[in-house]
């Protein structure tokens, strides 16, 4: 998951990549406007964190389920 400003706001989009193509698959809705660097890697697949320390909030997201399309032994490689 990489965040990407689209505009000049503080504001940031968290696009879900492919691990083989590393294009976009989806775009995280939270419902909220998420600001610039507010992502963070939670250690475990498909879980991150997103936090705003202009309201001092921090949230634990996570897939419901796994959503990847690596080839077979491509993680291993990492």
């Amino acid at each position: 998951m990489v965040g990407v400003a689209t505009d000049e706001s503080d504001a940031e989009q968290h696009l879900l990549l492919s691990t083989r193509t590393l294009r976009p698959q989806t775009v995280m809705d939270y419902g909220i406007a998420m600001p610039q660097n507010s992502i963070r890697s939670a250690g475990g697949h498909g879980r991150w964190m997103t936090h705003d320390a202009r309201l001092g909030v921090v949230r634990l997201w996570q897939l419901r389920e796994p959503h990847t399309d690596e080839v077979e032994g491509q993680l291993a490689l990492l």
